[in-house]
């Protein structure tokens, strides 16, 4: 009988070590997962914090981009604004003499005609009295003017 209750006591040991081996084996199989999970959750983070700093400075990027281009915008509308006065701010004169409508000679000859005889009158008429140009031709570059 003390044989039975010594085998009893020995299988009921091999069973409590076989718990405790196993107990012990998923403990490490746990912290070997929680290791990993740990490494992969740093490395996530390192990659968060990577595509973080790719954000802001493509953010950073896109803003100077933006006012590079309202700069150039603004810089065109200047521009255009300019082009516009400067049109605005030729004179009939100029506008014939770009369309070559009156020479540099017939500008001088009615210039000098205007100094010496007819100061009151404008130079454009001077240059349809003498035939330069036509009222026609003057009509349409004052149009222009405007």
């Amino acid at each position: 009988m003390a044989l039975n209750i010594l085998f009893i006591l020995l299988i009921f040991l091999l069973f409590v070590m076989l718990i405790a081996f196993t107990a012990r084996h998923l403990q490490n199989r746990k912290q070997a997962k929680i290791k990993k999970i740990r490494e992969e959750q740093k490395n996530i983070q390192a990659e968060f914090d990577s595509l973080k700093n790719n954000l802001h400075e493509l953010t950073a990027q896109k803003n100077e981009l933006q006012s590079r281009l309202t700069e150039a915008k603004t810089r065109k509308i200047s521009e255009s604004q300019k082009e516009e006065e400067s049109k605005k701010q030729k004179s009939t004169v100029d506008i014939l003499r770009e369309n070559e409508q009156v020479t540099e000679t017939q500008l001088k000859k009615a210039t000098h005609y205007l100094e010496d005889n007819q100061p009151n009158m404008e130079l454009e008429d001077v240059l349809v009295m003498f035939g330069y140009i036509t009222p026609e031709q003057l009509k349409k570059a004052q149009d222009q003017k405007d």
